[in-house]
């Protein structure tokens, strides 16, 4: 781990360079062979969760102060061992309203060989049967430029059957200048464009099919941020965490970018949990 300015935390594998920021959480990722970067909207929080309370739910931003902020004022960081992979991982912790019995923590896993992220939050007791809802990592940023699109599934099913990659017909793109609230897709595809010929594909990986995805936008781009308020079914403790997996793909090749969620599709749930 190298910490490189005041405020941001550095990880490096081949493919890929992360930068995680404090304390409001944010992180952004550069495909090293691509040169795009991937970052989270600009000047907005990381993330949010939904607490419950005798005066009415109150949500909770990362990043921003105040009564309803979080702020990450610790960190820390381990070289975290699996069956599949290794993991550099980093873990900023911060308190709601300064109980320093709320606690609140998110996770960024970067695979030490592959250009894999996986992000994690959970709350501690005695807030965690409390929390209804958990948004991480908030506003996935996709500018608006000429072969930029995102990408949904159509068919499930059809995805996850056959030898060959599913075409590309088998998803759909949401129209760019309106709001999308998407149920029941496990994964989304953003392709991104950089300097010249080069491009990159993300492959963000939702939890379950009951994870949500909302896509937003305005004159910048367009912003996609997967949530969750199906939390029992889906974890919200450090034993079983609210978790989203991006993979990155250095083009915009459609064959290269099918087989990989066509194979996270069928093996997903196993590589999530680590």
């Amino acid at each position: 781990m190298e910490k490189v300015e005041a405020g941001s935390i550095q990880l490096d594998n081949q493919a890929i360079q992360l930068k995680v920021f404090m304390p409001n959480g944010r992180m952004q990722v550069l495909d090293k062979v691509s040169g795009v970067l991937w970052a989270m909207r600009s000047g907005s929080y990381s993330g949010s969760i939904l607490i419950e309370s005798d005066e009415g739910d109150r949500e909770y931003f990362f990043g921003h102060s105040g009564a309803r902020g979080l702020l990450f004022t610790s960190n820390y960081y381990m070289l975290r061992n699996s069956e599949e992979e290794d993991f550099h991982d980093v873990s900023l912790t911060g308190s709601l309203d300064g109980d320093p019995n709320a606690m609140v923590t998110i996770r960024y896993l970067l695979s030490t060989t592959f250009p894999v992220l996986n992000c994690f939050c959970y709350a501690a007791e005695p807030i965690l049967g409390r929390v209804k809802k958990i948004a991480f990592p908030f506003g996935w940023n996709l500018p608006h430029r000429d072969g930029n699109r995102i990408l949904l599934p159509k068919n499930l099913e059809e995805l996850k059957d056959g030898e060959s990659p599913p075409p590309l017909s088998n998803l759909w793109e949401p129209t760019p200048n309106e709001k999308h609230l998407a149920a029941g897709a496990p994964f989304f595809v953003m392709i991104r464009k950089g300097q010249g010929e080069k491009a990159c594909g993300c492959i963000g990986y939702m939890q379950h099919p009951l994870s949500l995805l909302e896509i937003a936008h305005d004159n910048a781009g367009r912003y996609a941020s997967p949530s969750s308020s199906r939390l029992d079914e889906m974890g919200k403790s450090e034993a079983k965490p609210y978790r989203f997996r991006c993979q990155f793909v250095p083009t915009d090749d459609p064959e290269a970018i099918t087989w990989l969620y066509r194979e996270q599709l069928l093996t997903g749930e196993k590589r999530m949990l680590l």
